[in-house]
């Protein structure tokens, strides 16, 4: 093989001598070419070698790839070194769809259950029947109507979050949920919800009823969340929100009852328009500790169009309304206007005095323990 003619450094500063034994060559520094311009030109032909720098002396050794080089002085794996994506397990998954839904177990699932057992228990005073059905056949219904409201309610849930400026405002809110906290895709979140949403639909026609109620409650989460129709106008917001309410209710008792919603007797319709009404003037309670990130999204809720103070003072007024308006609707006792005057004085009084960010969703929760004690005034007749 053809030995090629290198260049060396002597010990003494100048000196050069050559070397027949290396067969290759040595880049030296610019300084050095600039001392010795013969070097030059053997230099320029081989750039693609260099000189390791701790050692001179040392055999060279070809130049690294600039893309390898790139990717460690940016403490980045390289692209040959890549790990494969992590797989989670199916526990992961079903906690992911947990997270959709956990904050409205407590608002939806649990109240509207809640309200048609109730019922189911007040056959006779809702004129549904002439005498209570069997104690044990409700309570075996009650796991099928549980399951009605949450596999509606779980779509829903998931065409809300995944709005851009619903992930914005959970950063701030809810950084839990599976949108902000990276646990799902925006897309595979819309192909989960055109999923549950056919499952939700032919459980609703096949298996347990309730189909109406679902196809109203598609239609009014297409409104909510694809039209914005709780974002600029809060007194629409609060009418889809009673809507949607009254129809979670009116489903779960037609699941418990076995029986079509349009098999109902007048006074369930006038029951089912009076906790609309209530929903719809005092459901803003849900809103009064979520001012910041509403307002971050430019979301229209009571609180921010009529002020934080006349939003409370509205609520406590709407609730001591109420409190008596359901009584006298169901007739009852003076003792039963006194406990339910009691819960709404709670309710009011806590959202009046407690007005922090916590307070308020404590004072939602004293809410909901109100609102089911309305559910319950039929039962209170029997």
């Amino acid at each position: 093989m053809e030995r090629n003619l290198a260049f060396i450094r002597g010990k003494s500063f100048g000196t050069w001598t050559r070397q027949l034994e290396n067969p290759t060559f040595i880049r030296l520094t610019d300084h050095q070419l600039h001392r010795h311009p013969k070097m030059s030109e053997s230099n320029e032909n081989h750039k693609d070698f260099v000189r390791p720098l701790s050692s001179p002396l040392l055999p060279c050794t070809r130049a690294k790839s600039t893309t390898n080089h790139s990717c460690q002085t940016q403490n980045k794996p390289c692209p040959n070194n890549r790990k494969p994506p992590k797989t989670h397990n199916l526990l992961y998954h079903l906690q992911t769809i947990h997270l959709f839904t956990r904050s409205d177990l407590k608002t939806i699932v649990a109240p509207s259950t809640f309200f048609a057992l109730i019922c189911a228990f007040s056959t006779p005073t809702l004129q549904l029947s002439h005498s209570p059905l069997p104690t044990l056949h409700i309570v075996s219904r009650v796991p099928k109507t549980a399951f009605w409201v949450w596999c509606n309610l779980l779509p829903f849930a998931i065409d809300n979050q995944r709005q851009p400026s619903s992930i914005e405002e959970d950063k701030l809110n809810k950084p839990w949920r599976p949108m902000p906290s990276a646990r799902i895709s925006i897309l595979q979140a819309t192909h989960l919800m055109v999923v549950l949403y056919a499952l939700a639909f032919t459980i609703s026609t096949v298996i347990t009823g309730g189909s109406a109620q679902c196809v109203m409650l598609m239609g009014l989460g297409y409104w909510y969340n694809e039209f914005h129709g709780a974002d600029r106008d809060c007194v629409v917001r609060n009418f889809i929100n009673a809507c949607g309410y009254t129809c979670f209710l009116s489903g779960a008792l037609e699941v418990m009852l076995e029986r079509s919603v349009f098999a109902f007797p007048v006074l369930v319709y006038e029951w089912l328009f009076v906790i609309g009404l209530v929903v719809f003037s005092t459901v803003h309670a849900q809103d009064m500790g979520d001012q910041e990130g509403d307002g971050l999204r430019g979301r229209w809720t009571v609180p921010l169009v009529v002020g934080d103070v006349g939003a409370r003072y509205s609520i406590a007024g709407f609730v001591l309304v109420w409190s008596c308006v359901c009584v006298g609707f169901w007739e009852l006792h003076v003792y039963s206007l006194v406990v339910s005057m009691s819960l709404g004085g709670v309710v009011g009084e806590r959202f009046l005095g407690y007005r922090t960010r916590v307070g308020d969703r404590v004072s939602f929760r004293v809410y909901n323990v109100w609102v089911a004690f309305i559910f319950s005034l039929p039962l209170w007749k029997t």
